[in-house]
């Protein structure tokens, strides 16, 4: 449904995306997701075509429709998200008149507000692809509620950014990550995601470990066996193995990273109560 191809982009000096690619099967529910900072919200800006790749191609089938529901609404404090909810009861309340009104006038205007709820609350479109930036910041619990469920129902491509875990868990079956520039799709919600990282990182450490045991029995022989002319061949084949060897430090370093992603519980966003 969404093709993401070689994207670059850069923000002044920084390198958000590096040649980045991804695949957003159809009907897919992603959550987004990355460090602080990493262009989660850029991404999204480069899908809707505000602002311009550097290299790389976004493509989704040419019929396709897209709505993007921002965090705040423009010219208030109200969240667009507020406006939704409160449409939606707005719009039941209608639906449930229209079915006993007689006067024409009054059923005229029924249509026309119907009508007119339709156009603002793309939720309600259900758009072929839906972009949703932190939709549960500063909803009150019946609100994030609604909008879970809503969700969790939803029947085309859905791509959301949020720090809310649980919220994550309950609506996607996709977690596309974002990354040092690069993006990695995996299978299941956040929790998912966290376990397969924490797996990678037990199998980098457990690669990093055998690697520096590889590099300490390399370096004994060379520094037993060098200065003897017998073992001199030897001991010139291991020092040129040493040299292929990737250093230890990558390793360990990548480790923590994929520790520091998938096993600590960052900040979760506030909800007013």
């Amino acid at each position: 449904m969404l093709s993401l191809t070689g994207l670059t982009y850069r923000l002044g000096n920084r390198l958000l995306l590096d040649n980045a690619t991804a695949q957003l099967p159809t009907a897919a529910r992603t959550g987004l997701i990355g460090r602080n900072g990493c262009g989660k919200s850029t991404l999204f800006k480069l899908i809707l075509g505000e602002i311009a790749l550097e290299s790389g191609t976004i493509a989704m089938p040419r019929q396709a429709i897209l709505s993007h529901v921002a965090q705040e609404a423009p010219g208030g404090p109200e969240t667009l998200l507020d406006t939704v909810l409160a449409a939606d009861t707005e719009r039941l309340a209608l639906l449930k008149e229209a079915e006993t009104a007689t006067d024409a006038h009054r059923i005229a205007d029924i249509q026309l507000r119907l009508a007119d709820i339709g156009a603002a609350a793309v939720l309600f479109r259900e758009p072929d692809l839906l972009l949703l930036d932190e939709p549960t910041n500063y909803l009150d619990i019946e609100g994030a509620f609604w909008l879970t469920e809503h969700l969790k129902c939803y029947p085309h491509t859905l791509v959301v950014i949020s720090h809310d875990r649980d919220f994550l868990d309950e609506v996607t079956d996709h977690t596309l990550h974002m990354d040092r520039g690069k993006l990695t799709l995996y299978r299941g919600g956040y929790s998912s995601f966290a376990r397969q990282r924490a797996e990678k990182a037990m199998l980098a450490e457990k690669a990093a470990d055998k690697l520096a045991a590889e590099r300490a029995h390399l370096q004994a022989f060379i520094d037993r066996f060098k200065a003897k002319a017998s073992k001199a061949k030897q001991a010139q084949s291991r020092v040129k193995r040493l040299e292929k060897l990737g250093p230890v430090a990558t390793f360990r370093r990548v480790c923590r990273l994929w520790r520091a992603h998938g096993a600590v519980r960052p900040h979760l966003a506030h909800r007013r109560r």
